[in-house]
């Protein structure tokens, strides 16, 4: 029979704050490892792995849950787990990593996890259960002295309206990743040859700042909300919805199929392409930082086809560098400056 998880996981809470964890059951008939990530405390943690026998519990997360979205990983013998594109770091045996970036640089493996919504609850249980199996057997009870009334419940926030702190927006961008100043989420993306910038407690509501923690550099996404303050090439923003789309290969798939460290050919010359952003190094010391996108067109090309590299200083926003793209694969690009004499080259060469 062929099983699957995580879709079909049921989770169940117990009102009892004291005993504030995140417990996984294993209702199958095989023996099941598990890993689980979360963020605690702005930093992203993963641990692994707990073997559970089938028909036992364990607790993976003690405490009071910090984020409402926690992420799982369930492997057993002769079975994969395909999770939802949520990667993390791991090791084969039993491990606690700080930090989802640069995982095989640091000598970990990058896995996929799935995401499980969590609801703000402090105490949930998870379920991993066959295709098939009854959710209704999922539910725990326990049984508790009659309760004194319970206060009537506060009254949910109301959702942001559209226009409420700004001009409202929908824009496809590509998700440039999250970081943390003074304790303090700070996100961001690339559209409409900008950068746009997302921080917590800035608008944008909690459960969605949770959420977008979630998106990976290079993820296209759909996003929508208020557009608070313009700069000259970066935007102040409040988010309502994100969700992911998929890219425009000519444009958008090109450029994520640059992603990583290339070398010059001929020049101790390093670009680190990440997202919509390039990092140059000389020499090993970073020498300049560039917005990018492809487009068709270009000013200046004379007409010519594309696709053009543009490139955008963040502190020149007037001037733009534009670049045909003569060829690619995935450890080969060339670039030639637009308006260069005698067909002159960069050769970039990946670096492994």
């Amino acid at each position: 029979m062929r099983y699957v998880l995580g879709m079909c996981a049921a989770a169940i809470m117990a009102p009892v704050a004291a005993q504030a964890e995140f417990i996984v059951c294993n209702k199958e008939n095989i023996r099941q490892t598990v890993s689980v990530a979360y963020r605690d405390d702005g930093e992203w943690m993963s641990e692994g792995w707990w073997g559970i026998e089938p028909g036992d519990c364990k607790t993976l997360i003690s405490g009071k849950l910090k984020s409402r979205y926690v992420y799982y990983r369930a492997t057993a013998k002769d079975r994969s787990f395909k999770g939802q594109n949520y990667m993390f770091c791991t090791e084969s045996s039993a491990y606690t990593i700080r930090g989802k970036e640069d995982c095989q640089d640091r000598g970990y493996r990058r896995e996929s996890f799935s995401e499980i919504d969590t609801e703000k609850y402090t105490k949930f249980t998870l379920n991993l259960v066959p295709r098939g199996g009854s959710k209704n057997n999922d539910r725990q009870s326990q049984a508790a002295p009659a309760p004194a009334p319970a206060p009537a419940p506060a009254p949910k926030p109301r959702a942001p309206q559209p226009g409420s702190l700004g001009e409202p927006f929908t824009v496809a961008a590509i998700w440039q990743g999250c970081d943390y100043i003074d304790g303090v989420p700070r996100c961001a993306f690339h559209a409409d040859g900008v950068k746009w910038f997302v921080t917590g407690g800035g608008g944008t509501p909690d459960a969605v700042m949770d959420r977008i923690q979630g998106f990976n550099i290079g993820d296209p996404v759909t996003a929508s909300g208020d557009l608070i303050e313009f700069f000259d090439i970066t935007v102040e923003a409040a988010l309502y919805t994100v969700s992911a789309r998929q890219h425009d290969h000519a444009t958008e798939g090109l450029l994520m199929s640059l992603s990583g460290r290339w070398n010059q050919d001929g020049q101790p010359v390093t670009w680190s392409i990440e997202g919509s952003e390039i990092y140059q190094y000389s020499s090993g010391q970073l020498v300049a930082e560039y917005y990018a996108r492809v487009a068709n067109n270009c000013d200046g090309s004379g007409g010519r086809p594309g696709p053009f590299l543009i490139l955008r200083e963040p502190e020149n926003s007037q001037e733009a560098l534009c670049y045909f793209i003569l060829g690619n694969d995935a450890s080969f690009f060339q670039l030639a400056y637009v308006g260069a004499v005698n067909g002159y080259t960069f050769d970039f060469y990946k670096e492994y």
